[in-house]
């Protein structure tokens, strides 16, 4: 077996379309070399789906959803992969140099109304990392936020 889980995570809101042919790349290019949990807001067939029912989109909600699939991950290292991101076999032949270390690809390229740009950000949607830390950094963060923090508004980002 080898030592990498794909973490596919989605909220169900995008375009089934775009979601299926998504879900569809990520099998060709796995190949089955690499066990995949799914872990969504609505039961889907890909891999091993956990279903957390509708808890809603907030950036709070995708770390639970992390969390969640995480906590049941077999291998040493986890590949986060978005709903609505392409990704090359590649990228998950990489490895954090040691244990308490968050990988994140920076070869990112972003496509919006037929215009494409690559910039130097990232985000979850590129790490890979070993799975006990994951686990133990998100535990510890959703252990000091229990619940979500509401702005006046809308969700505060930044006290997470």
């Amino acid at each position: 077996m080898e030592d990498l889980t794909l973490l596919y995570y989605t909220s169900n809101k995008i375009d089934n379309t775009v979601a299926t042919n998504v879900r569809e790349h990520l099998l060709k290019i796995n190949n089955n070399k690499y066990p995949i949990i799914s872990v969504s807001q609505k039961p889907i067939d890909f891999g091993e789906n956990i279903c957390v029912g509708e808890i809603g989109v907030s950036s709070y909600n995708l770390y639970k959803q992390i969390l969640i699939g995480a906590q049941n991950v077999k291998t040493k290292f986890i590949a986060c992969c978005e709903d609505d991101a392409l990704y090359t076999m590649e990228h998950f032949s990489f490895r954090p140099p040691d244990e308490k270390t968050f990988l994140y690809n920076i070869n990112m390229w972003f496509a919006e109304d037929i215009q494409f740009w690559h910039k130097n950000e990232t985000g979850m949607l590129t790490c890979i990392c070993p799975t006990s830390y994951l686990i133990e950094t998100l535990e510890a963060r959703f252990k000091k936020f229990p619940s979500q923090i509401q702005g006046k508004d809308k969700e505060v980002y930044r006290y997470f």
